[in-house]
């Protein structure tokens, strides 16, 4: 069971007066506000306006665990884990429902895993396969959604499969400018899509009827500026449109039904870095609002709706001195974030 606590942003409000009629310093009558607390990093689950936050699992040990994405029948959530640096990630698979409900399985390393339109096939990045032939070989790696099978497939990254099945969407973390290619799985051809202007682009995610593609473009190595972008598959320059910009990140995600993305906003709060997470319309109208449940821990993060739209799936740290932290509904505000940067 959940327990529900008050997480209060602020205490000691220095109410009343000394003796003798006399106010207490300002100091002491200011309120005091509190840094944010770094919980026990998991996987969660929660509403589509982000109540109801619910934990799903959590490795003992791990430093932090992240790129939780749904199998298409949402009976599955794949994400990867680390105990030390990035690159000694770990993919695992957890059983959201169904006959293996509560299951977890470790598939061996990598990052940023994410399951075919027919769940058959896990694209993921990182080193691959320790003991092929490829053993290290950075890149975006195939493997059968038992975990047999593990193949080479291209250069680049964070990995996201057409709606299709034919074709993957690849960023390049390490080049500069960012560029995004589409990888055609029959015949490992790689088209260059978008050669951009920006720092770095970590990822670009096809629409659910695979007409458009999303990214975040940083435009500094500092990551202090970005753009939230929709684009015609094909990467054509005149259907670009800039969604939102801000000091936002990540990789987005799209609404089953295409209407919204999922971004995160990064702010610092008294000395400490703060992701939350915030939903946007894809058309660029609307203005981007703050999912509930978002000033808890430090990272709410990597969002990404279940097939039917009903729960949203991320990565917290909001597990604080063994208690999953939630907002009374008092304390759940909805924020909106400028359209331009300041």
């Amino acid at each position: 069971m959940v327990a529900v606590v008050a997480v209060s942003l602020f205490a000691g409000l220095g109410v009343g007066r000394r003796a003798g009629g006399q106010d207490k310093p300002e100091a002491e009558k200011r309120e005091v506000e509190k840094p944010p607390l770094r919980g026990v990093p998991g996987i969660f689950a929660m509403d589509p306006d982000g109540s109801n936050p619910r934990p799903l699992v959590k490795i003992p040990g791990m430093r932090w665990h992240g790129s939780p994405s749904w199998s298409r029948d949402g009976a599955m959530v794949a994400f990867d884990a680390t105990g030390g640096g990035f690159s000694e990630s770990q993919v695992f698979v957890y059983a959201v429902k169904g006959p293996f409900k509560g299951m977890l399985r470790d598939m061996g390393p990598g990052l940023y895993p994410t399951f075919s339109p027919d769940d058959a096939t896990i694209a993921y990045g990182g080193p691959g396969n320790p003991n092929g032939p490829q053993s290290g070989e950075p890149g975006v790696w195939l493997m059968n959604a038992d975990g047999t099978n593990r193949r080479w497939l291209c250069n680049g990254d964070h990995p996201k499969w057409s709606p299709d099945g034919k074709k993957i969407a690849i960023a390049h973390d390490q080049q500069t400018p960012g560029t995004i290619d589409v990888v055609t799985l029959e015949t490992g051809k790689a088209v260059r899509v978008l050669t951009s202007t920006y720092a770095e682009i970590h990822g670009a995610v096809f629409s659910p009827d695979g007409g458009k593609l999303a990214f975040i473009g940083y435009a500094d190595p500092q990551r202090l500026a970005a753009e939230l972008v929709v684009m015609g598959a094909d990467g054509a320059p005149e259907t670009r449109q800039v969604v939102t910009r801000g000091r936002i990140g990540w990789v987005p995600n799209w609404s089953p039904d295409g209407k919204q993305l999922t971004f995160v906003l990064w702010t610092r709060k008294l000395g400490v870095d703060i992701d939350t997470s915030y939903v946007v319309d894809a058309d660029g109208k609307g203005v981007p609002v703050k999912l509930k449940n978002q000033d808890v821990g430090t990272r709410n993060v990597e969002v990404e709706w279940s097939p039917d739209g009903k729960a949203l799936v991320f990565a917290s740290d909001r597990e604080i001195d063994g208690v999953v932290k939630i907002e009374q509904a008092e304390e759940q505000k909805v924020d909106i974030v400028p359209r331009q940067a300041e």
